[in-house]
């Protein structure tokens, strides 16, 4: 193949696999059962096991690479379907036992589970970055020699900051419907924020045309808020708690970018992609805690400034 087929069809690839994880996401999401949340589980560990057995394959020297990516990654698959196995077997034995009147179980450690699907997610993004890099001629050994140079070289490439800001846009556009309308503006602004990454692509023109329109989005995400807060209008709490973790991985991926400028180092704006993409991820695997307040059943005014002309005590 040439090297244009070869990206072609890694693009594709990559196009796929954000949209089979996007669906996945929209899944664990909307599901109420520990069942149907497992399951999704153990959906994106399959994936992490597939991208795990490429990483070995890449790594493995010689002509029984291919035999040995394939044994680890069914070993991992394996895991994944054990887990998957033990929570079905304890759902058919509470249907066995409650008869008639079973009722499925909720999901248990609701934020612990959504730690679990949070940490896949970006695993199988890591995992993905990696191999599409390699399998593009990339280096092994991405950002220098040593662990955090590797990471913050897969953090920072393309093949892990445009599918990951593709599959921010494309679950938001699969569950805009479950947010409030102050929640979809602001989510709608960090794929923005993601794809518009300078240390991604080479180029005067990419830094600067990246740069400047991931400040536009920075800025118009600050406008949209100070304007809410002059109108009065309030913040729930769980809204509020979620502006402020975004402005704070904003901030953080702009000093990076000026640290990256300035002396080449990449590491601060690598840390300001992952937990950016950590704080979107928080956010759209819990969309009721947002929909509630959306209601008004949960709109307790957290922020809330007094409307012009209001006298004050």
């Amino acid at each position: 193949m040439t090297s244009v087929s070869v990206l072609v069809t890694l693009i594709a690839l990559a196009v796929a696999m954000v949209a089979v994880t996007a669906f996945l996401i929209r899944w664990a999401a909307r599901s109420r059962t520990q069942l149907r949340s497992t399951l999704v589980l153990f959906l994106l560990l399959m994936m992490s096991a597939m991208f795990l057995g490429a990483v070995v394959y890449f790594l493995t020297p010689g002509a029984g690479a291919l035999v040995e990516g394939f044994w680890v990654a069914s070993v991992a698959m394996s895991a994944a379907v054990l887990l998957f196995f033990v929570e079905f077997a304890r759902e058919t034995r509470a249907a066995a036992v409650q008869g008639a009147g079973y009722v499925p179980s909720p999901v248990r450690h609701a934020h612990r589970f959504v730690g679990y699907l949070t940490g896949t997610v970006l695993l199988n993004e890591l995992l993905m970055g990696w191999t599409f890099q390699r399998a593009a001629g990339g280096p092994i050994w991405i950002g220098g020699g040593s662990v955090p140079g590797l990471l913050t070289g897969v953090l920072i490439s393309p093949w892990f900051v445009f599918p990951m800001a593709l599959e921010m846009g494309l679950t938001l556009a699969l569950m805009g419907e479950d947010f409030p309308r102050p929640m979809r503006t602001l989510l709608a602004v960090q794929p923005i924020v993601m794809v518009a990454s300078p240390p991604s692509l080479p180029g005067v023109v990419w830094v600067v045309a990246s740069a400047v329109l991931a400040s536009v989005a920075m800025a118009g995400a600050l406008a949209y808020v100070l304007r809410r807060l002059y109108r009065g209008d309030p913040f729930g709490p769980a809204t509020l708690g979620y502006t402020l973790r975004l402005f704070g991985t904003f901030g953080l991926m702009a000093g990076g970018l000026a640290w990256w400028a300035w002396d080449g180092g990449a590491e601060l704006f690598a840390l300001g992609v992952a937990l950016q993409m950590v704080v979107y991820l928080d956010a759209i695997f819990t969309p009721r805690r947002f929909a509630d307040e959306g209601r008004g059943g949960g709109e307790t005014a957290v922020v809330d400034v007094p409307s012009p002309g209001a006298s004050s005590a």
